[in-house]
């Protein structure tokens, strides 16, 4: 299991003495009082506002996302490869409603998809899961045209199935 704290204080989610005790296999209740110790006598305590706990896994990270366009109903989707987005710009956007064509392009145009094929003995992703994924966050925005953005990061490829985390 992970542990993950939440909190509105952007820079106390970098704070690595904290981070390290997720990595741990200790029982979450444990990791979970040694953190709320940590941040108390760093004066912190306060800026926690909770914790999320997750299995931990391992598989292809992507994110997913979607931003309305100022002053236009339609909404900009986009798949990209994980922590390479921001240093290798891997990233592909459409503009929604989107097509299943749309989501089997998006998906293999960015660099990470070879990851996503499986490589040095991990399965291959299921792939048909991201594409439904896509189109159901298509369909979403289109159907509540009040949302502004959403941000699903990270995204966990896995054979057999997706999940979210930390969305």
């Amino acid at each position: 299991m992970t542990l993950e704290f939440h909190s509105r204080t952007p820079s106390l989610l970098q704070d690595c003495a904290s981070l390290q005790a997720f990595r741990t296999r200790r029982p979450s209740a444990r990791v979970f009082t040694e953190i709320q110790n940590r941040l108390a006598q760093d004066g912190k305590a306060e800026a926690m506002d909770g914790v999320l706990v997750q299995p931990m896994t391992s598989g292809v990270e992507l994110v997913i996302g979607v931003t309305r366009i100022s002053l236009r109903p339609a909404h900009r989707l986009w798949v990209g490869g994980g922590i390479h987005v921001e240093i290798l710009k891997d990233v592909c956007f459409r503009i929604t409603p989107i097509t299943d064509r749309d989501t089997k392009e998006m998906i293999r145009s960015i660099k990470g998809y070879r990851l996503l094929q499986g490589y040095r003995g991990h399965p291959p992703a299921d792939i048909e899961a991201l594409e439904d994924l896509l189109l159901r966050i298509s369909r979403l925005v289109e159907e509540v045209p009040e949302l502004v953005e959403l941000d699903l990061n990270p995204v966990m490829a896995l054979p057999p199935e997706s999940r979210l985390f930390d969305c």
